[in-house]
């Protein structure tokens, strides 16, 4: 949702304050989405499925927040806004301390080509920490700043579609899981060889 060509200023009762309108210099045409009647019924239907399942999962108000600070990063039309906010959309729900290792890790980790997606992500983080602290910035932010909403949208839909997780952490920690088949391996021996010593 992005603000149109003119601004007027309202009483609450919405009737006009002052008789002026203000101009956005900036504004942006773009074309208006409208769900298609046919489909509406069925689109209301999956977005409260998701919304409750993410009501159901322990630390769920992370993803919801995520979803929020997602929604308003791609409300503006500066992609070097945008990627700023979509990677801090991506730090709220993957990783809590500020480690730009474990972000990339866990985001990369849900995909089969994982090694694609962890150069995706440190390009994304490269560019974002040079438009951050040298104001760098270049036409390329459009590409970055799709590709990270292509990953946090992927993110959403891992964790509301794996009922196995009993919360958002367990969740992430899965996503720290070992990529190599014998490493999986290994750790499930000595997960069984913790479990016998504890016993």
């Amino acid at each position: 949702i992005r603000l149109g060509g003119m601004h007027t200023l309202h009483e609450p009762n919405g009737s006009l304050a002052i008789d002026q309108y203000w101009y956005e210099v900036d504004e942006v045409k773009e074309r208006t989405f409208t769900f298609k009647e046919e489909t509406l019924n069925q689109t209301s239907s999956a977005i409260r499925k998701i919304i409750n399942k993410i009501c159901n999962i322990r630390g769920g108000e992370r993803l919801r927040d995520g979803i929020i600070r997602y929604t308003r990063a791609l409300d503006d039309k500066d992609s070097d806004y945008s990627i700023i906010k979509l990677w801090g959309a991506l730090e709220s729900v993957v990783n809590e301390n500020d480690n730009s290792d474990i972000l990339i890790r866990r985001c990369s980790y849900i995909y089969k080509d994982h090694d694609l997606v962890k150069q995706i992500m440190e390009t994304a983080k490269v560019y974002r920490n040079r438009n951050v602290h040298a104001g760098v910035s270049s036409p390329s932010a459009d590409h970055i700043s799709y590709q990270i909403h292509r990953i946090f949208r992927s993110l959403i839909f891992f964790y509301v579609g794996n009922k196995d997780f009993k919360s958002l952490n367990e969740a992430n920690s899965f996503l720290d899981s070992p990529i190599i088949d014998g490493d999986i391996d290994r750790k499930i021996y000595l997960l069984k060889k913790a479990v016998r010593f504890r016993n």
